[in-house]
């Protein structure tokens, strides 16, 4: 998402390949930076904690005599693009057990291109989305006297991703959200539950519509 940040990655990812490129037929490194919240609301319980999708860091691939190697990091700096090519190194030549399986070198076709889809609707807070979780709880166990509990949660991640190898030059940059509820009814010794959801990359999109997706 921020243009300086995408820039100095790509300057650094760029480095490193050029680099490996130097001794290696084809090189690839994939970033990844996932990051979000999860929130839940139920008869008993409120919840906010990262997103179970969440992650950081970088895949680096190499080829050489018939075999991809890849090596993966957290952290890339100028001053340790170093230390990772010897990583890299010493990944390669280590010996390999098993039986080798030759693979045909992967010939990529020359492609630079950029994806943005950003959140172009409200944007809620924390205490917002919780009251909205709430309210739709609430609403939920008046509709009947058999319903015991009421479950709604919601999700929101921001994507980021980027793949540089010695042809291709990609990245991307999306939200995501999921709004998902869970009623639970009985009557007499007979228990039900029915579970249900709504999502798009527009966080209005799924919130309104909770209550619709309860009823």
């Amino acid at each position: 998402g921020n243009n300086l940040t995408v820039e100095l990655t790509t300057h650094k990812i760029k480095k490193l390949v050029s680099k490996l490129s130097e001794q290696y037929p084809f090189v690839s490194v994939l970033a990844t930076d996932v990051k979000g919240k999860s929130y839940s609301v139920d008869r008993r319980s409120i919840n906010i904690r990262p997103s179970s999708i969440t992650e950081c860091g970088f895949v680096c691939r190499v080829y050489k005599e018939g075999i991809y190697s890849e090596y993966s990091f957290n952290e890339l700096e100028e001053k340790s693009i170093d230390s990772i090519i010897f990583e890299i190194d010493q990944l390669v030549t280590k010996e390999i057990k098993l039986k080798k399986v030759d693979c045909e070198m992967l010939v990529e076709e020359p492609l630079e291109k950029t994806f943005i889809r950003k959140d172009t609707k409200k944007i809620y807070s924390d205490e917002e989305i919780l009251n909205i979780l709430k309210e739709a709880k609430n609403y939920g166990i008046s509709l009947n006297s058999n319903i015991l509990n009421v479950s709604v949660s919601h999700e929101i991640v921001e994507v980021s991703k980027m793949y540089i190898s010695n042809s291709k030059e990609l990245d991307q940059y999306y939200t995501w959200n999921d709004t998902r509820c869970m009623v639970l009814v009985r009557k007499e010794n007979n228990m039900k539950y029915a579970y249900d959801g709504v999502n798009s990359n527009c966080m209005e999109d799924t919130l309104t519509k909770i209550k619709e997706v309860i009823k």
